[in-house]
């Protein structure tokens, strides 16, 4: 359970971090799928998306290669979070 706690954390910052570096001007959705998309659009899907992920991880044992799910997860959020920051002290 503490995984999936990880995991819904890692989702919940990478909307946040997303959300907040869009409102930057010129900065753009590098997801070519997410790009056009109105914001209600993404979210539905990429909660969608984690629901089902979260699924599959109470489901499935996937022992040590459920930290590589996690740390997958974590790079989104800490890609947005640098971004921020480059943008902000630059």
């Amino acid at each position: 359970m503490k995984l999936i706690f990880l995991f819904l954390l890692a989702e919940l910052a990478d909307v946040v971090t997303t959300l907040v570096n869009l409102r930057i001007p010129g900065v753009i959705e590098a997801n070519p799928f997410a790009a056009g998309m109105p914001t209600w659009a993404w979210i539905t899907i990429k909660l969608s998306v984690t629901v089902i992920i979260c699924v599959l991880m109470v489901r499935i044992n996937f022992g040590k290669k459920a930290w590589a799910i996690l740390a997958l997860a974590w790079l989104p959020p800490l890609w947005n979070f640098g971004l921020y920051l480059y943008i902000m002290l630059k």
